[in-house]
């Protein structure tokens, strides 16, 4: 367990290489920083990617911004809300305005640095 307080709450188990965070108040949660409320499930594969999938779901984010503490070398496909990525020896992803997805996750692929 990551984390388990009123302001979020995350796991991590290793043998799936998955993180999963809720944060119903901005935060950090182990190498994850949000800066308002949001959903976050992290799958890492054996090939060096990662799928970083951030949903809103309570639909009311007109940004938001998350930040990984974990080397990144590049973000491939991204949904058209990521309005920058910054790559290097931490990720952070900054989205545009979430109200209009219907609280459905945002996928991000990146390769690990």
């Amino acid at each position: 367990m990551l984390a388990d307080t009123d302001s979020q709450q995350g796991i991590f188990v290793r043998s799936l290489a998955f993180t999963g965070v809720n944060f119903w108040l901005g935060g950090t949660v182990g190498t994850l920083t949000a800066s308002d409320p949001c959903s976050v499930m992290i799958s890492e594969s054996e090939n060096g990617t990662a799928l970083i999938a951030v949903s809103d779901p309570m639909r009311m984010r007109t940004s938001l911004t998350l930040t990984r503490r974990r080397p990144v070398a590049a973000v491939t496909p991204a949904p058209g809300t990521l309005a920058s990525a910054a790559t290097g020896s931490t990720l952070t992803l900054t989205f545009g305005d979430l109200t209009g997805t219907s609280g459905a996750p945002q996928q991000v692929a990146v390769r690990l640095g």
